[in-house]
């Protein structure tokens, strides 16, 4: 299961299972937006028009690589993960809690993050592990 979190241009992808946060490309994030999800084996023929900008071969290796990441990605077993090195941005810790919160309304989530990580948490009221 991965969770999209777009802050401001960019787009992250959060792996509840690993904790990862993944930056995601321009070209990755636009696949993203407009591909169906499940994502077919095939990128469709709308979601190449949509992302007409870029070129067709790199569109085909992005889209392979999103689904692959897709499927890689591993179900959440108990508690979610979240885990933001330091360094994070004030702005995307606090996206990342609150996707966490929104994904994961009733759960804890296990964080690993500095002191002010662990302060943004309890100030947005994220239940922590």
């Amino acid at each position: 299961m991965l969770i999209p979190i777009p802050l401001r241009r960019r787009t992250y992808l959060w792996d509840p299972a690993s904790g990862e946060l993944t930056r995601l490309s321009e070209l990755e994030a636009a696949l993203l937006a407009e591909a169906p999800q499940p994502m077919p084996a095939a990128c469709p023929t709308a979601t190449r028009y949509a992302v007409a900008k870029y070129d067709s071969g790199a569109v085909d290796e992005a889209y392979t690589a999103l689904r692959d990441r897709f499927a890689a990605a591993g179900e959440v077993v108990g508690t979610p993960r979240l885990i933001l090195p330091e360094g994070t941005s004030a702005s995307l810790a606090e996206a990342a809690l609150r996707a966490a919160m929104t994904a994961f309304p009733q759960t804890s989530v296990a964080l690993t993050g500095d002191a002010d990580a662990l302060a943004l948490a309890a100030s947005l009221g994220v239940t922590l592990a």
